[in-house]
């Protein structure tokens, strides 16, 4: 075929590859026409720009020469130069040609926009059709059909308008939400915004936005270039807007707007969280965008949001939330990184512009919809921080997660089967070094009495094995990052906390003191009915020699916490053996019962009276009898 044929399908395709083809043809002697072929044609426009009028002269000459080989006839030539048209060939006719309605504006449209030539500015025009621009200005109510049709209208393809756009779009989705059919009238309150959103379109055709990002500059006296991207979001609309952020080799800092997109929120009600999310996304994909169609090397992106919800979400993992967060913060960290997020304040963030109307948009091209925030033109030190940035923590949208888990724990050591402290301690002591001599070679392997470093880490083990025992749950809770034990627990008043050996310990109030024991200052938690428990505290009864309870309570408190304690002490000096037999008092016996005879009553006197004799009887006799025994 001589020509694409109109309307076919392939046509676009074919067209594009033989426009790129041919121009490939010439890269090697015309490397920067053929680059801007390739990169900077849009159907059959050609846009570019160039820091030199030498270099525009020489670039389009060589761009219209390439197509030329091809039978491709550039022609047309527009710029803020005046010479270049000629230059090029251009006929008078040609050159003073205007394609904008208005015939005295000098413009020329370029991709919907207006551009001033004369003055190098971008413009829009709000000139409407006769039924539409009669609606406008005889105040007349509209119907659905023409709101469409006036707000469509106004094409705005880098947006630009968008803060203004933007609330024609949301008033479009107010009407469709009223359930009106086409040609009816809208209603009183779609009314109202109608009202207020025609005020303002007068005001467009004043708006010049500096087609040059650094107008005077030319791009050699960049010193370094930024993107930052502002994104936000309302109950109505949700916005991204992108700004390059120059800073020149003199000092000076320009900073313009690049783009912005914006999207209505959905007929399905999403919480201001969620909004704010697809704020984000957008804002992502807008950066990516502008990225990939700038030749402007770009040293640093930042992201600024006012929602710390959503930087919460970016800062964590994102599997830890339901799936519609999870999978726009996997996008948003494809796109990004989360180091690039930083909170803005509302007042501050550019973006909140498009999301809400307030008292109507800035149209002034100083205002900081064009011309971004005031704080980007400050030292990066004066910008907006939030606080406690690292620990930014959030349970919105946390995934619903049900975990049943069974603890089941077998102890290493049968601590029942020990009846003595010193020789449960001396046994694990050498259950420790027969492991760590396994370990060993020959040469090295430990075979002296057990030192006191060794009984040391033996009584470690003793007590982290007993309060696995006997607090299972609050150790698993407290091993957990930033674990926390539940009210619920014995132990939850106490403060517990694990030590660097893995120790439960009571976390008391007298870290500070200097002159007093770690042993001291954070005793070891230990339970009261557990068997190693009832061998401490034997240990320490019979090492204070049997004494009373309260030195033994003193003593053990220095080291350890144990709830009734007293109580426990008191048990085990009852059941020891030793103190029974030498703490022991002789006991006075039971008198036996009164004999009948001593509680006989009302009997004569003497009727119970009896001698107790065993042996012979000396009896003194007087002389008279004894001379008549005698005889």
């Amino acid at each position: 075929m001589d020509v694409a044929t109109f309307g076919s399908s392939c046509s676009p395709c074919s067209a594009q590859y033989i426009k790129n083809r041919n121009a490939e043809d010439f890269a090697k002697d015309y490397p920067r026409a053929v680059d801007g072929i390739i990169r900077c044609h849009y159907v059959d426009d050609y846009l570019d720009s160039f820091d030199t009028v030498d270099e525009a002269y020489r670039v389009a000459a060589e761009v219209k020469m390439i197509h030329g080989k091809a039978g491709f006839d550039i022609r047309g030539w527009r710029s803020n130069c005046s010479n270049l048209p000629r230059h090029l060939g251009e006929t008078t006719i040609l050159a003073t040609k205007d394609l904008h309605l208005d015939k005295t504006s000098g413009t020329e449209r370029v991709l919907g926009m207006l551009w001033l030539t004369s003055k190098d500015v971008l413009g829009f025009s709000t000139q409407m059709r006769k039924d539409i621009a009669e609606i406008i200005h005889v105040g007349r109510r509209p119907t659905k059909r023409q709101v469409l049709r006036c707000i469509m209208s106004l094409f705005d393809p880098l947006g630009m308008l968008a803060m203004y756009t933007v609330h024609g779009k949301v008033l479009i989705q107010s009407i469709w939400r009223s359930g009106s059919d086409w040609d009816d009238e809208i209603g009183d309150g779609e009314f109202n915004q109608w009202v207020k959103w025609i005020n303002v379109l007068s005001k467009i055709d004043s708006i010049r936005i500096p087609r040059c990002y650094i107008a005077g500059n030319v791009s050699s006296s960049i010193h370094s270039a930024q993107l930052h991207l502002f994104v936000d979001a309302s109950e109505e609309a949700y916005a991204a807007a992108a700004y390059f952020c120059f800073l020149i080799s003199d000092g000076t800092i320009i900073c313009n707007l690049v783009t912005a997109k914006t999207k209505v929120a959905p007929l399905k009600p999403l919480s201001i969280p969620r909004l704010e999310l697809q704020a984000a996304v957008l804002g992502a994909r807008l950066a990516s965008f502008v990225s990939k169609n700038h030749t402007i090397t770009i040293e640093k992106k930042v992201f600024w949001s006012d929602s710390s919800t959503v930087l919460a979400w970016i800062r964590s993992d994102a599997r830890r939330y339901r799936q519609y967060v999870a999978c726009r913060i996997g996008e948003i960290l494809t796109l990004t990184e989360s180091k690039e997020w930083k909170w803005v304040p509302t007042n501050m963030n550019c973006a909140d512009e498009a999301t809400k109307w307030g008292r109507g948009p800035s149209l002034s091209s100083e205002g900081r919809w064009f011309q971004g925030p005031e704080f980007l033109y400050r030292p990066e030190q004066h910008w907006p921080h939030q606080k406690c940035r690292q620990n930014m923590v959030t349970e919105e949208e946390l995934r619903t997660c049900f975990v049943h888990g069974v603890q089941k724990y077998e102890p290493t050591v049968e601590f029942k089967r020990f009846s003595k402290w010193t020789r449960l301690v001396r046994s694990v002591a050498y259950m420790v070094r027969f492991i760590n001599n396994a370990r060993r070679s020959k040469g090295q392997r430990i075979v002296t009495s057990l030192s006191s470093e060794e009984l040391g880490i033996a009584e470690t083990i003793i007590w982290r094995l007993s309060q696995q025992e006997s607090f299972p749950d609050e150790v698993s809770q407290l091993k957990q990052a930033n674990g926390k034990v539940e009210k619920s627990s014995k132990i939850y008043k106490l403060s517990p906390y694990i030590d660097e050996n893995g120790v439960l310990r009571q976390n008391g109030r007298i870290g500070a003191a200097t002159n007093t024991r770690f042993d001291m200052k954070y005793p070891i938690i230990l339970s009261t009915y557990h068997p190693t428990t009832l061998l401490l505290l034997n240990h320490y009864h019979r090492t204070n020699h049997h004494i009373n309870y309260e030195t033994v309570v003193n003593e053990i408190r220095q080291n350890f916490y144990i709830s009734h304690l007293r109580a426990a002490v008191r048990k085990t000096a009852r059941s020891c053996q030793w103190c029974k037999i030498h703490k022991s008092q002789p006991t006075t016996p039971k008198m036996a019962p009164l004999p009948a005879a001593r509680l006989a009553s009302f009997e004569r006197p003497f009727s119970y009276v009896g001698v107790d004799y065993f042996g012979p009887v000396l009896v003194k006799v007087g002389r008279s009898l004894a001379k008549r025994l005698h005889v």
